[in-house]
């Protein structure tokens, strides 16, 4: 139990002594399990095609954006739902307000 206290303080020093950086934690998912959404409006894109083979190019769904481009925003499939649903019920709000 000892060294696994040690261990787990000298891992907390470590971090201390690092300043203002921050930890930086990625979760690999599955492809099945992510939206691919427009920087801009973040509404879903579509791949339109390859730029020299390895550079992939995406396209927004929504017409009135319009964007395309190489960056996109992966989000897992459970947050864009609840975003969505989070901005219907905003647009309801403005409707009613």
């Amino acid at each position: 139990m000892n060294k696994i206290n040690n261990q787990h303080n000298r891992k907390n020093d470590e971090y201390a002594n690092i300043g203002a950086k921050r930890e930086v934690v990625i979760a690999r998912r599955s492809p099945k399990d992510v939206v691919k959404i427009c920087p801009i409006c973040f509404s879903p894109v579509r791949y339109i095609g390859n730029v020299f083979e390895f550079i992939l190019t995406y396209e927004c769904t929504n017409p009135d954006c319009g964007w395309k481009g190489n960056i996109v925003v992966e989000i897992s499939k459970e947050d864009y739902e609840e975003m969505k649903e989070k901005q219907k019920k905003k647009s309801k709000e403005q409707k009613n307000g």
